[in-house]
């Protein structure tokens, strides 16, 4: 049987959330960006009511005609007839349309693969991302695998629609260069929330800003086995976390303080480098003549960033790591009241507001597993 491209095209918006209601008569609930289902928590909508992740099972598509294919083994045809209901049965409702934003690109997001595999083994095993922060960015969809294999980072609005996404390689040892997807709104970039919290972590990009949310994590399963309680999973969500998309620009930070008028407290966790530490001292001076509280933290010297220092950890023998892990402490050194500008060629240094640690030493993730490290800056 044929179908016509405007045939087509309405099976393809239809609502998945209708076509599972009715077909499957599963619950549909509202949580954060997404949807799910009451029977089936493993089971991601998001916003245009069409596009879904099935983690538990693996699975994910565009539209209602790639769910049939994948939860039912369904041919192309036979989804386009079964959705169209050519047998006079109930039509399904269209999938909401997103108002366009005047002025604005419509982000254009690269198809998600079939699996999560290469992103998985890649941020797991590659960069050393804790497992449960893992689970959670893709629970709560803030990640996914394009069909190019490269991990995709979301950024969500106010009406949990993706304004943004940045996608990275999942080679190992290829060059990491992000790259914004097309129609991306930096002002959205990459961020988790803790409304409660009234500090937000500023990083230079989404990897590092996973880094720094291990290090808590890692922090907390040792002290709860130290003092024999239960882990809580979340202690890494005590604050709220922001990705830049990198150093040089702002709009994310002024993007999310627009939208965030509860934060009070800046603390700028960028790369530990000549263009990290000078955007660091100049957005720690403006801000804190707007009246935000703010502070500098920055790796140990010579790592680069937080997912090196996280890297190098997991170099050590594992009784080093746990020592180095629990006597993480927050050093807040007296400075000289000197301000360092953009642009010079003093190192970063003992200055007024910043947090740098007590001592330092030097970090690579190639050397050896006995090496020391010093202490880092942690809530």
């Amino acid at each position: 049987m044929h179908f016509s491209d405007e045939q087509v095209q309405r099976a393809r918006d239809v609502s998945l959330l209708d076509f599972i209601s009715t077909n499957e008569g599963w619950t549909i609930q509202k949580v954060g960006n997404f949807y799910t289902t009451k029977e089936h928590d493993s089971l991601r909508i998001l916003s245009d009511e069409k596009t879904f992740f099935w983690n538990s099972r693996g699975l994910n598509g565009h539209n209602v005609i790639d769910w049939l294919q994948k939860t039912r083994n369904m041919s192309f045809t036979e989804s386009v007839r079964l959705i169209l209901r050519e047998d006079g049965e109930k039509h399904y409702e269209k999938a909401k349309e997103t108002v366009p934003i005047k002025e604005e690109k419509k982000i254009s997001l690269p198809l998600s693969a079939d699996s999560i595999d290469r992103t998985w083994n890649y941020l797991l095993n590659d960069r050393c991302i804790d497992i449960e922060i893992l689970q959670y960015v893709l629970s709560e969809m803030l990640i996914y695998q394009s069909i190019y294999n490269d991990v995709v980072f979301l950024g969500y609005d106010e009406n949990g629609d993706v304004r943004f996404a940045e996608s990275h390689t999942t080679e190992t040892g290829s060059p990491n260069r992000p790259k914004n997807i097309t129609g991306s709104d930096k002002k959205y970039s990459f961020h988790i929330d803790n409304k409660n919290s009234d500090t937000l972590y500023v990083f230079e990009a989404p990897i590092d800003l996973l880094s720094h949310c291990s290090l808590y994590l890692m922090r907390e399963r040792l002290q709860a086995e130290t003092e024999s309680r239960n882990i809580n999973f979340f202690a890494f969500s005590s604050v709220n976390r922001l990705s830049l998309s990198g150093a040089n620009s702002k709009t994310a930070l002024e993007g999310y303080l627009e939208r965030n008028t509860h934060i009070k407290k800046l603390v700028f966790a960028l790369d530990n480098d000549k263009v990290g530490m000078e955007n660091a001292e100049k957005y720690m001076k403006q801000y804190s003549e707007t009246g935000y509280d703010c502070k500098i933290i920055i790796p140990p010297e010579n790592c680069k960033d937080w997912n090196e220092y996280l890297q190098h950890l997991h170099t050590l023998e594992k009784s080093v790591m746990d020592n180095e892990v629990l006597a993480f402490t927050e050093k807040e050194m007296t400075v000289q009241n000197e301000p360092i500008g953009v642009g010079s060629e003093q190192p970063l240094k003992n200055n007024t507001n910043t947090i740098i640690s007590e001592e330092t030493r030097k970090c690579n993730t190639s050397e050896s597993k006995s090496q020391k490290l010093t202490t880092l800056y942690m809530n």
